[in-house]
């Protein structure tokens, strides 16, 4: 899904990476859509959490997309589980916001629900 949104929309897709003497130490891929970006996935190395790499990049992305004119950037779900990610993202004073479920629609997918709706 990643791979297909990147081909149809190139420019929209920004991979934010930060690097200690050509060693890789964290990564964040955005997506821009009509009026904000989401947060798709991110990856810190334990080098990249010694020195805050997440944080330095997630500012480092407010920045850009700030300056094109972005409204919101949406971090993602905040999973059962998961303590220091959502320490993390809720510490950036993001907004909590409950916004319900995602369904995919597929053939598939549409027979469950009619399953589901009786």
């Amino acid at each position: 899904m990643t791979l297909a949104y990147a081909q149809a929309n190139p420019q929209a897709c920004r991979l934010f990476t930060a690097q200690d003497a050509g060693r890789r130490l964290a990564g964040m891929l955005f997506l821009e859509h009509e009026g904000g970006v989401s947060y798709h996935i991110g990856w810190n190395s334990p080098a990249g959490r010694v020195v805050c790499a997440h944080q330095a990049l997630l500012w480092a992305a407010i920045t850009y997309y700030s300056n094109r004119d972005a409204h919101w950037i949406d971090l993602g779900v905040l999973p059962k589980g998961a303590d220091g990610l959502n320490r993390f993202k809720l510490g950036t004073g993001a907004t909590l916001v409950k916004t319900g479920r995602t369904w995919g629609h597929t053939p598939l997918t549409s027979n469950v629900k009619a399953l589901w709706m009786r």
